[in-house]
């Protein structure tokens, strides 16, 4: 496996279907990236982002589900991005 990206994730708020949580340092292209991926997933209500202002604060993330914890629908999430990418790398190197 190739380099890993650790980021940190602060834990805003959590409930049984609903979690707010806090990307320190990412950017809005993961966070793009992360809530399509969640929304693919059926058992997702809602996902979605929103950063205050993109050069001083983190993005904060929304989800909400049903039939399972948001945090297992996120990596859930994260684990198909990662695959997808892993994935594009064998193509690119043959």
């Amino acid at each position: 496996m190739r380099g890993l990206v650790v980021m940190k994730i602060k834990v805003l708020e959590k409930g049984k279907n609903k979690v707010k949580l806090e990307f320190v340092g990412a950017d809005e292209s993961t966070m793009y990236v992360l809530t399509q991926k969640l929304m693919e997933d059926s058992k997702v209500v809602n996902a979605k982002y929103t950063i205050r202002h993109p050069l001083a604060d983190n993005p904060v993330l929304y989800v909400e589900a049903s039939d399972t914890r948001p945090i297992n629908a996120i990596k859930r999430a994260a684990k198909a991005i990662r695959a997808e990418f892993e994935d594009a790398l064998k193509n690119l190197e043959g």
